[in-house]
């Protein structure tokens, strides 16, 4: 299990349910959305296109702030066999967040997060493919990587519609790729369309303005942070980190029309935020300060100081030991190469 399913379901969740209280940002979050009108999904929309959108949209945020491989997605293609090992490697040393790696490590590159201040090793990435011959969709991996590369804006920044919408077809195919679907970056359809509204509607809003004022207006194509940040190899990870250094914001959006009609679930995201964050305290690898929302189908960021719930009670540290201990996983600072991500 992961530190998400062990707070969605499990005993760290009971933890987080009895003893951290996040009213006081659950109302912020009403009093954001109040009178704003969301930008619903389709009437037709099947019920799992909503959540396939989402994902897609994050990734497309995750780039925004930083042009990284597409880590899950390249694990998944894997396991799916339309890429072997060293075809993943080779994509994720393309992108410019690993563009520093020295030959050899770039050799392993899918096996190298950057934090910071270096790179964090996260394992190996699974069994090989299938054996036997891949079909003529061989291809599929680097050219999804050449899509994104070749077509991304610099950090910070949206192209125009006819380029999102191939950029959103090429990130929806990864997130089917990552949950184990095979799915052709060229495909075109209503759900590529409905990722770049959204998309314009956080631009218009000037969400990525104010990630950009967040990290520092870094200038010259610079990240604004990173990308699917690592907290714990193989076990806690996820969302967009803004920053780099204390005072970093976690951010992860939320697909939802309607998140005050679920506020169980509102509440287990920010537990998950809080959890990764005091964490990464304990830790020191990211400098996560402040924890973020950004309701896409609104237009709208609502961000916490961590500070707001205190430092990472022991209580909280002994627990997150004992269940991943359980998953095989200790609970240590990660050991961090020294060379600097760019």
């Amino acid at each position: 299990m992961s530190l998400a399913s062990h707070l969605h379901r499990g005993a760290l969740g009971d933890w987080f349910s009895d003893r951290v209280d996040p009213a006081p940002v659950v109302d912020r979050v009403g009093d954001a959305l109040r009178g704003r009108v969301p930008l619903r999904p389709p009437r037709h929309a099947r019920n799992s296109q909503p959540a396939l959108v989402a994902g897609a949209l994050r990734l497309r945020v995750g780039l925004a702030v930083q042009h990284a491989p597409p880590y899950s997605a390249l694990l998944g293609a894997h396991r799916l066999g339309l890429a072997d090992t060293r075809t993943v490697h080779a994509v994720a040393g393309r992108f410019p967040s690993h563009a520093s790696l020295d030959p050899a490590r770039r050799r392993v590159a899918l096996r190298l997060r950057p934090t910071r201040s270096g790179w964090i090793e996260v394992g190996g990435i699974g069994s090989p493919p299938p054996a036997g011959p891949i079909d003529l969709r061989r291809r599929v991996v680097p050219d999804l990587a050449s899509v994104l590369l070749n077509q991304l804006e610099p950090p910070g920044r949206i192209a125009d519609r006819a380029t999102e919408t191939a950029l959103a077809a090429a990130c929806w195919a990864a997130v089917r790729w990552s949950l184990g679907g095979i799915a052709l970056p060229d495909e075109r359809s209503e759900q590529a369309a409905e990722v770049v509204d959204l998309l314009e509607l956080i631009s218009e809003s000037g969400l990525l303005t104010r990630l950009h004022r967040w990290a520092g207006r870094p200038t010259g194509g610079c990240a604004l942070g990173v990308a699917d940040p690592v907290v714990v190899p193989g076990w806690a990870s996820g969302g967009t980190l803004v920053g780099r250094g204390p005072g970093a914001l976690l951010v992860e959006v939320s697909g939802h029309p309607d998140p005050m009609r679920r506020p169980d679930g509102l509440r287990r995201a920010l537990h998950h935020l809080l959890a990764r964050a005091w964490l990464d305290r304990v830790h020191g690898v990211h400098g996560i300060g402040h924890l973020g929302i950004l309701f896409a189908r609104h237009g709208v960021l609502v961000t916490a100081d961590v500070a707001e719930f205190g430092p990472p009670p022991g209580e909280f540290v002994a627990a997150a030991h004992r269940v991943a201990a359980a998953d095989g996983i200790r609970l240590r600072p990660p050991a961090v190469l020294e060379e600097r991500a760019s």
